[in-house]
């Protein structure tokens, strides 16, 4: 692990933003583009760097200088999965909070991080502050929502389990955490390693909100997405993922898969709730391309 170093935090901030990287440094700077009128007393940043070259360790050293109490940067050696990088940040985090954010994810405006922070400090008694996933495609030339946001607060009231079936969510961008209830995550999962720790924290007894009006963008179609790297065998370790929580969570919650004996009206079920969910993305994707303005999101 080789960090640039500077000096030692004076207070715990309010805020850690984590930042996952892997050679993508526009996504990065877009990132710290957006939080820089507000990094100082209630936020720290800190990059965990994946990348196979020193182009993000040599952008960031300006930055760190810059915000030396509040900016701390990790180029891993040896690289760590991305998994163990995202856990490594949390472990590294002292604010009373927790946002991690992927290179390809960011906030729509610096204002977005403004209204973050003011809902931070008005609402003591929250653990998790649930966001608004915005899908951009093309550059930020099209821009449509991940799911309805109604929708995706009923479900996970009804039944947190569900998000192993659908991730009505998103990354993990659009949560922001108390430290101290942010699980770790698995290292045994790939595919369903996100929507495994929404599911662990939304089972327990927590104070969440829903904060419609807060826009988290994530870039869609870029060639070194965790998705792309897993191709097509995301359905072949979607399925045995599923089996290994089965037995992990000790459930046979009907969102986690078949069984051997399984009652056929189980099966049924999850067939007919594929049957609308195919439906409902068809709509919305249609509805999407059709009344959404394109938009021209500002890039570094």
């Amino acid at each position: 692990m080789l960090p640039l170093k500077s000096p030692n935090l004076k207070s715990s901030p309010k805020l850690s933003v984590l930042l996952p990287s892997y050679n993508y440094r526009d996504g990065l700077l877009r990132i710290l583009g957006r939080f820089e009128p507000f990094i100082g007393g209630d936020i720290e940043i800190i990059i965990g760097d994946n990348s196979t070259n020193d182009l993000i360790k040599k952008t960031v050293e300006p930055w760190v200088k810059k915000f030396p109490n509040r900016i701390k940067y990790f180029w891993n050696n040896p690289t760590k999965t991305p998994i163990q990088n995202w856990n490594f940040l949390i472990d590294e985090a002292i604010g009373e909070y927790v946002w991690i954010i992927h290179h390809d994810e960011f906030p729509e405006t610096s204002q977005t991080i403004g209204d973050v922070l003011k809902r931070l400090s008005n609402s003591l008694l929250v653990d998790v502050f649930l966001l608004n996933c915005l899908l951009t495609f093309s550059g930020g030339r099209f821009i449509r929502p991940h799911f309805n946001i109604a929708l995706r607060d009923w479900l996970i009231r009804l039944n947190p389990v569900y998000l192993l079936r659908r991730n009505v969510i998103g990354p993990t961008g659009i949560l922001i955490i108390r430290r101290v209830l942010y699980p770790r995550f698995d290292l045994r999962l790939h595919w369903l390693v996100d929507v495994d720790v929404y599911v662990s924290l939304f089972l327990k007894n927590i104070n969440w909100v829903s904060c419609p009006g807060v826009m988290i963008h994530s870039e869609q179609g870029r060639a070194n997405s965790l998705t792309k790297g897993l191709g097509k065998s995301i359905q072949s370790i979607r399925k045995s993922e599923l089996k290994y929580l089965q037995n992990r969570m000790h459930s046979r919650d009907i969102w986690l898969g078949s069984y051997p004996g399984e009652p056929i009206e189980r099966k049924l079920l999850r067939f007919f709730e594929a049957t609308i969910w195919m439906a409902y993305r068809v709509v919305t994707k249609s509805l999407a391309y059709i009344f959404f303005t394109p938009a021209s999101l500002e890039m570094p």
